[in-house]
């Protein structure tokens, strides 16, 4: 990027071509908005470096679209995104002030974008009142609908690129706050009505708290709102209120009393049936308060997250006098002095009691228990909205996460196979992203506090931080070996989810990348590209920093692919492949006889891309890979094992020669050993009767009668089955070698006979040619393998 500040104009202008092409091979950069802002730097260079930049900014922002597609509008999204991230890094590296023109032009198109949201909202409720009043033919009808949808599209659509404004400068949208505080007031019905009030509430979450001395009136309304929104709204609108009111009313000084109140009411009403409950022996929560109860287990979770009740309450006494009993007052001062957070402990405590999961149950008696719950819906659905809500609380409160209780419900859920837990189990991964979410925010707001401190007071945040991503660490420690085995699974959104996990572990740091390695190469070679393109990116960063530990994981990394391709490729009669195939529209399709080289890709080409660079650990790499056919190290390696380790051998991406001729150099060496060895030990077994018969005929002559000893013979003949029946196996390994050998020549079209490996690297660095031929599929081992799957 450097040679982007070349002297020479034609070096400049070869940089912008080149990242130009960069951008129509690849979706995905690395740093994309970087790369943007260093072409768009040379936006005043000479006259010809300014049509390359015109020309590379057509290509990539303004190139035509497809209309009415999902693929086109999902494109349209990316490239605002990817805008307004770029006039980020153009506003940080060159800071504008109120009075500069670029401020000026950017406020101007956001209140463009306002004028356009409230038109469009006018246009809509004209339509719908329009449709009440008159009655119209169907076709009339259903023309309205169409412009309805328009309508309702464009208004979608300018309030994304509202929200992304206000993520990358609030300051642009501060002067239409109260424009926006109307909307709160709104009865949300629709999908689209929902849609707005929640972007309403996302937009006034960033830009109210810049107002400088904003009203009363204001502000009075703006919480009598959302707090009417928490009491009557959804989940997700529940969420985006709370995160506004602590936005907003975030120092305790500002907080409404609204607030503590509510939180009181949920407290006390769940803590009322917890002891119902209890005194009935009943373990069912009446079904008049069930929807109340379950608003409040959610309530609550979300409000501890962001709220500190125990420092709140205190300059509210007469709240919790008007709850809790003189009795209950006295004992929570008395914890209180002990240093315990007295109404933290309560809710959790509830939250742990709804949930229906106690601590001195086994994983058998809990699946039993959920599996009886499943029968009754609702009671279900209460232990998992109580879940939802632990995950909540844990975010703001991370060590919840350490305490006895909590870290058993987790490791239960993500370490036991049953289907009972599968959903339990895919919310505490969820749960477990949303802790990482609120950890990484929070240093995110310590380091701009750290940046915008004076120097003398830097020390002490900078203190604060490293205690912070300590605790994280050591909270992640504690789960990280669950998580990372819970992801070898059938099911796509335990994948999913973590994938997730280990991604944003992995990313801030919190655990060394040598124990999480095995699982990594196994999420590389995952049907789903979402994952594949997170664990890549993680790969690279690895590699530089870590080029070792990579190579040394490589076989307990394959076992772990071939564990899951084996759960994700289960069909019956079916066979574990090294390869996915595809089809000429991009759909996977199964591997056969006709399948051609160019249509498959090896599962492992992931990984093996980010070490191809590197010449000595690409050679580690292939020779682990080639390790697990030797004889010392295939014990317990199943046969369809080594078909996937060799497909994947047949089909990796190749560049240059000397990849191809380094397996078949590799692959003489271990057949030529392994083979000697074969025959070695299948001439001992036949020697071995012989030997063992001349002492018997010895002995014969001294005695009257010959003395047969039938169950030492069956001994030894049932030892000469076992170990013939291991050769025969082993022998099958060296047949899937000769087989991948003859391949790899006719593909590439060399015997790599005149290669050595000690050659300088450019000697053989030549880039490769393959011909067009079938995929590597030897026919024997298939039908072999499927025989002893059909027995």
């Amino acid at each position: 990027m450097n040679r982007i500040k070349d002297s020479a104009i034609g070096v400049r202008k070869q940089v912008i071509r080149i990242l130009r092409e960069l951008f129509e091979l690849h979706d995905n950069l690395d740093k994309e908005s970087d790369i943007l802002f260093c072409v768009m730097q040379r936006i005043n260079d000479e006259e010809s470096v300014r049509s390359c930049v015109w020309s590379f900014f057509k290509n990539v922002w303004f190139s035509p679209l497809a209309n009415h597609t999902k693929a086109s509008k999902s494109e349209v999204v990316k490239r605002v995104v990817s805008m307004a991230d770029t006039a980020s890094i153009c506003a940080k590296n060159k800071p504008c002030t109120r009075d500069s023109g670029v401020f000026f032009g950017a406020k101007k198109l956001a209140e463009a974008i306002v004028d356009c949201v409230l038109a469009l909202d006018l246009k809509i409720a004209e339509d719908k009142r329009e449709e009440l009043d008159q009655l119209r033919s169907f076709e009339d009808q259903s023309y309205h609908l169409d412009v309805d949808n328009i309508n309702q599209d464009r208004m979608m659509a300018a309030l994304e690129i509202l929200s992304i404004f206000v993520r990358v400068k609030p300051e642009l949208l501060v002067d239409n706050a109260e424009l926006f505080l109307p909307y709160l007031a709104m009865t949300a019905v629709t999908p689209l009505e929902q849609n707005v009030l929640l972007q309403m509430i996302t937009i006034l979450e960033k830009i109210v708290p810049l107002i400088q001395r904003p009203s009363e009136c204001f502000l009075e309304a703006l919480n009598e709102r959302l707090i009417s929104l928490i009491r009557n709204g959804n989940r997700q609108m529940i969420a985006a209120s709370v995160s506004c009111l602590k936005s907003v009313f975030g120092q305790a000084g500002k907080i409404k009393p609204d607030m503590c109140s509510l939180f009181m009411v949920y407290m006390n009403f769940l803590s009322k049936i917890k002891e119902q409950m209890k005194e009935d022996s009943s373990s069912v929560v009446p079904e008049d308060k069930r929807s109340f109860v379950m608003s409040s287990i959610f309530t609550l979770g979300v409000v501890c997250r962001h709220f500190d009740f125990d420092e709140l309450l205190i300059n509210y006494p007469d709240i919790v006098a008007k709850f809790d009993s003189p009795r209950q007052i006295k004992r929570d001062a008395e914890l209180k002095e002990q240093n315990v957070h007295v109404f933290r402990e309560r809710v959790f405590a509830l939250l742990l009691f709804f949930s229906n999961i106690q601590s001195d149950q086994s994983p058998k008696a809990i699946g039993k228990q959920m599996k009886l719950k499943e029968s009754s819906n609702a009671n279900y659905q209460i232990g998992q909205l109580a879940l939802i809500a632990l995950g909540q609380l844990a975010a703001g409160c991370a060590e919840l996460l350490t305490k006895p209780e909590l870290r058993f419900i987790y490791l239960t859920m993500l370490s036991t196979p049953q289907e009972e837990f599968l959903s339990s189990k895919i919310q505490v991964l969820k749960n477990l992203i949303c802790f990482l979410v609120a950890e990484e925010e929070k240093s995110l707001k310590e380091n701009q506090m750290i940046r915008d401190q004076e120097v003398d007071q830097r020390g002490a945040l900078k203190q604060m931080d490293l205690n912070s991503s300590g605790l994280c660490s050591s909270v992640i420690q504690v789960y990280v070996g669950a998580i990372l085995n819970c992801y070898i699974h059938r099911d796509e959104t335990v994948r999913m989810e973590a994938a997730q996990v280990i991604w944003r572990t992995l990313e801030q740091g919190l655990v060394h990348p040598a124990s999480a390695i095995p699982i990594l190469i196994a999420m590389s070679t995952d049907p789903l590209p979402s994952v594949r393109a997170k664990i890549d990116s993680l790969f690279s960063g690895i590699e530089m920093k870590h080029s070792a530990i990579v190579a040394s994981k490589v076989i307990p990394g394959i076992h772990n692919a071939y564990r899951l391709q084996k759960l994700v490729q289960s069909k019956e009669n079916g066979l574990t492949r090294g390869v996915r195939c595809f089809s000429s529209d991009g759909s996977m399709l199964e591997v056969s006889s006709k399948t051609l080289t160019k249509d498959v890709q090896a599962l492992l080409s992931g990984i093996y891309n980010t070490m191809r660079t590197n010449r000595r650990q690409r050679r580690i790499f292939v020779s682990s890979l080639l390790e697990l056919f030797s004889e010392n190290s295939n014990d317990g390696v199943e046969l369809n094992e080594l078909l996937f380790v060799a497909e994947n051998l047949a089909h990796l991406p190749y560049h240059t020669f000397d990849e191809p001729s380094f397996i078949l150099y590799e692959l003489d060496v271990v057949l030529s050993i392994t083979g000697q060895n074969i025959l070695r030990r299948f001439e001992r077994i036949l020697v071995a009767p012989e030997q063992v018969s001349e002492p018997a005929e010895v002995e014969s002559d001294d005695q009257d009668e010959d003395i047969e000893d039938p169950i030492q013979e069956d001994m030894l003949q049932h030892e000469d089955q076992i170990r013939i029946s291991k050769l025969r196996r082993n022998s099958q390994a060296c047949f899937i070698l000769l087989r991948l050998k003859s391949y790899l020549v006719k593909l590439y079209g060399t015997k790599g006979d005149k290669y050595d490996p000690q050659d300088a690297a450019k000697v053989n660095d030549k880039p490769v040619v393959r011909r067009k031929m079938s995929a590597f599929s030897p026919q024997d081992i298939v039908n072999q393998l499927q025989e002893l799957q059909a027995v």
